[in-house]
């Protein structure tokens, strides 16, 4: 029993060590026809806010979270309220949100598997809205706001009322990555209020190596379990 309980011990320490070496960090970026408007540094912790106005857009709220807030190896949610100022220069913009959460540790595990949930509300002046798209992002390089490769097809929205939609998607890394959530609409006139809603959960596999060794873990304990009855036997015998 001792023995057992020291490894227990051992493996929560080596455990504890390789999240501690997981230096994973959230960043938010918003762009207004392709030209970045406002950012956020990438900081650790699990949470990101921002919040801004100018003569275009009377708020721009977003919060991002991921873990250690949102259990799991990635990120959790991205919500945005996005309304547009009713001094709006009258021509389309198309407004860009991305959120990455970098140094996303698998800890051996290649595969992870996830589900996604999207949502796009169009609260006020929905006709003025259009080309609403939203799409979730994996990047084996480990940067922020990367699209190399989507675990999702995109999207799309129509400024017409609200939309959710839940469907699952997967991709596969072999070390650290990074994750990036994206909401994306044009906006024709001021007045617009749209909100967005990205919620992910994440879930790695083990690999086959990893189950080898839980199998052969269980083995030697039924394999001390049975001899320690046969001693036990002989002994009242």
């Amino acid at each position: 029993m001792k023995r057992l309980f020291l490894g227990a011990a051992a493996a929560a320490v080596l455990l504890a060590g390789a999240q501690a070496a997981n230096a994973q960090a959230l960043g938010i970026i918003v762009q207004d026809n392709g030209v970045t408007i406002a950012s956020t540094p990438f900081t650790a912790g699990g949470v990101a806010n921002l919040s801004f106005s100018n003569s275009n857009w009377s708020l721009i709220s977003i919060t991002a979270t991921g873990n250690p807030v949102q259990p799991g190896l990635d990120m959790g949610t991205i919500s945005t309220n996005v309304t547009s100022s009713n001094t709006f220069d009258g021509t389309p913009h198309t407004l860009t949100i991305l959120a990455t959460q970098i140094a996303n540790d698998p800890l051996g595990a290649p595969s992870i598997d996830t589900f996604n949930s999207y949502q796009m509300q169009f609260l006020a002046g929905a006709a003025n809205v259009s080309n609403g798209m939203m799409q979730n992002f994996i990047d084996a390089a480990d940067v922020g706001f990367g699209t190399t490769s989507a675990l999702t097809v995109a999207q799309l929205f129509s400024g017409t009322g609200n939309s959710f939609l839940n469907l699952p998607g997967s991709g596969l890394v072999n070390g650290v990555f990074s994750e990036t959530m994206l909401a994306q609409f044009t906006v024709n006139a001021g007045g617009v209020n749209v909100q967005t809603n990205d919620q992910l959960v994440a879930n790695a596999v083990p690999e086959p190596a990893t189950w080898a060794m839980m199998l052969l873990g269980f083995v030697g304990l039924a394999f001390a379990f049975r001899n320690r009855r046969k001693i036990a036997g002989m002994a009242t015998a």
